[in-house]
């Protein structure tokens, strides 16, 4: 049946499937790509070694693993046939070239710092009750943190931009001041930090929120 609707839309109706589904990838799409190959680049290490501690070993062979990953990408979200070599053109070519050029910065300053415990990628369900001096009631918040990895003694609380965002910023002050020049950044990063926090109060351990950027 699916079969014959789709003889009807393309030769009877002339409803054609559009060449290039890329057009429509934008920064969104570019964040959620290097997010998910991250993810898995991890969670696939800690599934076959059954632990969260990452070696500079692990790290062997990791640009064809991002090839790899980032091919599982493009087939996922474009519905592209997963037999098929995908087929890197126009604005594909220059999503997986950011992506890769991403991850292989990310990976690279990872094996440097190796070993230590990948503690999550892609944390969910952190939520913190914030009070409002005079009025009633408070204000849950919540987020979702890209990574939290841990060496020693240091828990890091790291958010990846795959924009250009500023890592600078004059104050603690200045990130609540409502202007263009905010460190919006910055702010969420610290924000995670204290929704970890507060989700482990016993934690005993320096907190150190964290931005990693193209640049």
């Amino acid at each position: 049946m699916a079969e014959k609707l789709k003889f009807y839309f393309k030769q009877i109706a002339g409803i054609r499937e559009p060449k290039e589904v890329d057009e429509d990838v934008d920064a969104r799409i570019l964040g959620n790509f290097l997010h998910k190959v991250m993810e898995r680049f991890y969670r696939d290490i800690s599934a076959k070694k059954k632990s969260k501690q990452v070696e500079q070993g692990d790290f062997e062979g990791s640009e064809a693993t991002v090839n790899k990953l980032i091919d599982e990408m493009f087939i996922e979200n474009f519905r592209l046939n997963p037999d098929e070599k995908v087929d890197y053109e126009g604005q594909r070519l220059i999503v997986r070239e950011i992506v890769k050029r991403f991850a292989t910065k990310i990976l690279q300053q990872d094996k440097a710092r190796a070993p230590f415990v990948m503690e999550a990628v892609e944390a969910q369900g952190l939520l913190y009750n914030l009070k409002i001096d005079h009025a009633p009631g408070y204000v849950v918040i919540g987020g979702m943190i890209d990574r939290i990895d841990r060496k020693e003694n240091e828990l890091r609380i790291i958010d990846y931009k795959t924009g250009r965002d500023k890592l600078e910023f004059e104050s603690l002050d200045s990130l609540f001041e409502r202007n263009l020049n905010r460190n919006k950044a910055a702010f969420q990063t610290f924000l995670y930090a204290l929704l970890y926090k507060a989700n482990n109060p016993t934690l005993g351990m320096t907190v150190l929120p964290g931005l990693i950027n193209r640049d």
